[in-house]
């Protein structure tokens, strides 16, 4: 087991390493580009699963789910998609150690009768023109929380 102040020195050593990657290196180096598309015949949901992500969700007319994907530090992410009968699968979790210097940027775009499902760890949701309900549970603890 680490203690605390060494946990801290490390999360810090990584935090100072990602920012000298993202400015010594060219953004061609460190970033990647992905694009999908879904089609989709009718209400559908939409499952994001994601830490240290930016998640922008717009509304569009039509039969199609788009996702565009801003990689930084890609080698340190593991990203997903999938499309079954219950809907549409977007993950995008940081590995251990090396995750630390990535991020991703999630843009979405669903037809209006798409739900989202988001489950996020220290991440940030944008939402651009929604209607309906949102909800947004609490930070569930376990029992030695």
């Amino acid at each position: 087991m680490i203690d605390k102040d060494t946990a801290a020195l490390l999360e810090r050593a990584v935090r100072v390493g990602a920012r000298l990657l993202r400015t010594a290196l060219p953004p061609q180096l460190t970033r990647e580009v992905m694009a999908q598309q879904f089609e989709v015949s009718g209400p559908t949901t939409v499952y994001v699963k994601a830490t240290g992500a930016q998640v922008s969700v717009r509304r569009r007319a039509g039969r199609h789910v788009s996702l565009e994907a801003n990689l930084y530090v890609s080698a340190g992410l593991d990203v997903a998609t999938q499309q079954d009968a219950a809907g549409i699968y977007i993950v995008a979790l940081r590995k251990r150690l090396v995750g630390g210097l990535s991020r991703s940027d999630l843009r979405l775009t669903l037809p209006p009768d798409c739900d989202l499902i988001a489950d996020l760890d220290n991440s940030n949701l944008h939402l651009n023109g929604m209607t309906g309900r949102v909800t947004i549970p609490g930070a569930r603890r376990d029992a030695a929380g």
